[in-house]
């Protein structure tokens, strides 16, 4: 399942590559974090977990971001 833009929740996800999760910290100038996954099901896990929920911001990413 592809994710589109509409479905995400966090405000710092920037983009989907296989495998892979751009994020991006607004505030830091444009600083762009990568979340690596074993394979594109792990990927989505994460996406359904943290980045098209409310719980985004139990996201280590988002974290660090939003301390900033």
């Amino acid at each position: 399942m592809e994710y589109i833009e509409g479905n995400i929740k966090c405000p710092y996800f920037e983009y989907v590559k296989p495998c892979k999760i751009k994020c991006e910290a607004p505030n830091d100038d444009g600083k762009i974090f990568c979340l690596e996954f074993k394979n594109n099901q792990k990927r989505n896990e994460y996406i359904d977990d943290f980045c098209a929920c409310g719980c985004w911001r139990g996201c280590a990413v988002a974290e660090i971001i939003a301390k900033k």
